[in-house]
């Protein structure tokens, strides 16, 4: 029975979380899901470089 129960788990894990409320959590954030630490935009900033 546990093992049963930690193989759905599992499943319930792979398909509600990953396959269904991280897209939509991601698509919902938007450029917030991005951002450059400090360094990284100076460094952007000084040679052109954009998405």
């Amino acid at each position: 029975m546990p093992g049963l129960g930690m193989v759905v788990a599992i499943l319930v894990y792979a398909t509600l979380i990953r396959a269904v409320l991280v897209p939509v959590l991601m698509r919902l954030a938007g450029r917030g899901n991005r951002w450059p630490p400090a360094p990284l935009r100076r460094l952007h900033a000084r040679y052109g470089i954009a998405d």
